[in-house]
């Protein structure tokens, strides 16, 4: 950024041009003083701050003043709670890393896989204490989903990782090429709900 000082008429005129490179130097024109100093880094960005001061003071006054902003419904930080509030349904249940639940309107029970195979059911009552074992694929489960017709086919469907890999998550050098399937089972028992590890159907894979 190059900055001129001098004087006229009695009057100390600074001209102002863009910044192209630093650091720059300074010609003291008033004194005759035609040697050159080294500006410093605070005197190059005070300098480079007031050229963009008056480059955005002419943008202002070509585009006008901009109207007030009255329309906006921001409501300040932090903003006030929201109408409800999250609370535990079945305060008696835990799992391990649950990752997707599923439930069908002709059943009185929802069904829970957890991350690492297992898959559990329990009764839909905020009294409910315990969760039976439906099945164990052993292997990461990434979707589950009851059959539409259900409560006539007893199907379930599963999409995890092949090859199996017991409660924890697969290495790389441990993948195989066949990777994710999508399974079908087949319900074997009804109270509770208990699927047939045997009677698995590869849909996908």
């Amino acid at each position: 950024m190059h900055h001129a000082y001098g004087s006229h008429a009695g009057k100390t005129v600074v001209n102002f041009s863009p910044p192209k490179t630093v650091p720059d130097r300074v010609i003291d024109h008033a004194n005759g003083n035609t040697d050159c100093r080294w500006l410093t880094k605070t005197q190059i960005v005070l300098l480079s701050l007031a050229w963009c001061m008056v480059t955005i003071t002419n943008a202002d006054e070509q585009l006008g003043k901009l109207p007030d902003w009255t329309t906006s419904r921001i409501r300040g930080t932090p903003d006030p709670p929201p109408p409800y509030h999250m609370e535990r349904v079945f305060p008696d249940i835990t799992f391990n890393e649950p990752v997707v639940f599923s439930s069908h309107p002709t059943t009185d029970r929802l069904f829970i896989a957890e991350r690492f195979g297992k898959i559990y059911s329990f009764p839909k009552t905020a009294n409910a204490t315990q969760a039976d074992l439906c099945l164990d694929v052993k292997s990461s489960i990434f979707g589950m989903a009851l059959h539409p017709d259900f409560d006539r086919n007893g199907y379930l469907y599963i999409t995890y990782l092949n090859p199996h890999v017991i409660g924890r998550y697969i290495l790389p050098e441990e993948r195989s090429p066949e990777g994710t399937r999508v399974s079908r089972f087949q319900l074997n028992s009804s109270n509770p709900p208990q699927f047939d590890p045997a009677s698995e159907h590869v849909i996908i894979q």
